[in-house]
């Protein structure tokens, strides 16, 4: 289960790896650029489709949802203004939904809107789909004077940190310690292994059967 959730992680940091664009190309992305699609896995390989299986499984998506990633920013040139979570504890969506249902562009990079002169001069014809309320306007300008300390650097890539390691490097073995705390696994460590490896059938059998045990 946790091996299988590290594809998750490679997934979201590995952006430039062939077999990641290989995968994309052809069952599409997750809600977000940089999540693995959890759709339709009928015609997936077997092999991709109990990754996704496992990372949409209830144990697993409570650590490796969208919610368990935040953003470090550099450029900006990788994360979703309004989508990712990046200033703050959740997405600008999430905390301001009036003001999103409202925005033209949706999945714009930080870089893009920080930078833009629409966004410097509140050009709300250009930002948003109506003229604002005089509320939704205090909104606006709310999370503009938040947002007017944060500086973009151009030579440091943007980075995702998972929030569950202190480095924010997602660790195998951190993944298992937070599902024991779940109660998963509970059977697995119960379980007398002895009885497998004392079978008198083939090495490889008794191998599958505890990996299967396993997971």
């Amino acid at each position: 289960m946790t091996l299988l959730a590290k594809w998750g992680w490679r997934f979201a940091t590995e952006r430039g790896a062939l077999w990641r664009s290989v995968i994309s190309h052809k069952y599409g992305l997750g809600d977000l650029p940089w999540l693995v699609s959890l759709g339709d896995i009928k015609k997936v390989s077997i092999t991709w489709r109990e990754i996704v299986n496992n990372l949409s499984s209830e144990g697993t998506t409570k650590w490796m949802s969208g919610e368990s990633f935040r953003w470090v920013v550099g450029d900006g040139k990788s994360v979703l203004f309004w989508e990712d979570v990046w200033f703050g504890e959740s997405a600008l969506r999430s905390r301001y939904p009036r003001i999103y249902r409202l925005a033209l562009r949706k999945y714009i990079t930080v870089r893009d809107m920080i930078s833009a002169g629409d966004w410097q001069n509140l050009d709300i014809v250009a930002l948003f789909e109506r003229q604002l309320l005089n509320r939704e306007l205090t909104i606006v300008r709310i999370i503009k004077r938040e947002l007017d300390n944060v500086g973009l650097n151009s030579s440091v890539a943007d980075q995702i940190v998972w929030v569950h390691e202190t480095d924010g490097l997602f660790k195998v073995k951190k993944l298992t310690d937070l599902l024991l705390s779940d109660g998963y696994f509970e059977d697995v460590c119960s379980f007398n292994f002895d009885k497998i490896w004392s079978l008198k059938v083939h090495p490889k059998v008794k191998y599958f059967l505890w990996m299967l045990k396993l997971n």
